[in-house]
């Protein structure tokens, strides 16, 4: 069952980091704040194809999928009223909506922290993939939903992993939690970690979009909900005392 939105989880890598400093500097870091990169629900959109390049809009949507701003007719998935649709043309390639975040953000250290919920009915093989800002270059990770209901992970450094399965008509609530430093993600699925922080990409570039996709066998939509991305810097940034980051 999906939960309401709330504070993001912390990945086991800052979490362990915390556990070491001494009780001050811990309590400081406790504190230490986060910025949203993406916050959508849709609410505010109007119905209909999603636009492009607004507050909350993917910068781009391949022509051979369909992204709809849709009244919800499932309760299961979180939100007040609206979810994004996601379909095909039945080509026969994989086309995605791409989200960056403002100013071409592109973290290349701290965490990173994207969740979602995904309501997928089976017949929909539904792709999230996370990149670099206005590329493909770095695979950080790639995860696919089958048409029935098999989650498989790829990044960088996994070729492909089960995350195992879930029930037609489930919700799903996904949590992808990058350490950039160590260069790790973990996986949680309803809070459950799937994966533990485990290798990914480990090159030069950062983490600076979310594609949201389906793939040519798709036979019908996948919905998705509440996409949020949040930025905790590294911790000795705020080692000085000052509560924000310097330019």
């Amino acid at each position: 069952m999906i939960m309401p939105i709330r504070a993001l989880r912390w990945c086991a890598s800052l979490i362990a980091i915390c556990a070491f400093l001494p009780g001050p500097e811990r309590a400081h870091a406790g504190a230490l704040p986060s910025f949203t990169l993406l916050n959508t629900t849709f609410e505010g959109q109007s119905l209909g194809p999603i636009g492009t390049g607004g507050p909350g809009q993917p910068v781009s949507v391949s022509s051979v999928i369909t992204a709809t701003v849709v009244e919800q007719t499932f309760p299961a998935l979180r939100g007040i009223n609206r979810a994004l649709e996601i379909g095909h043309d039945a080509s026969s390639v994989a086309g995605f909506a791409v989200f960056e975040f403002p100013g071409d953000a592109e973290p290349g250290d701290g965490n990173v922290v994207v969740e979602a919920a995904i309501f997928q009915p089976f017949g929909a093989r539904f792709l999230l993939y996370v990149r670099e800002n206005a590329g493909a270059a770095a695979n950080w990770g790639s995860l696919t939903i089958s048409e029935v209901g098999n989650l498989v992970w790829n990044d960088a450094s996994t070729a492909s992993t089960s995350l195992g399965s879930y029930a037609d008509g489930e919700t799903l609530d996904l949590a992808l939690n990058f350490d950039l430093d160590a260069r790790t993600v973990e996986i949680i699925v309803d809070g459950v970690i799937v994966r533990p922080a485990s290798p990914t990409y480990s090159g030069a570039l950062g983490v600076g979009a979310v594609y949201l996709g389906v793939d040519r066998t798709t036979t019908g939509p996948t919905y998705v909900d509440n996409l949020r991305v949040t930025y905790f810097p590294p911790v000795d940034l705020f080692a000085d005392g000052f509560e924000t980051p310097a330019p």
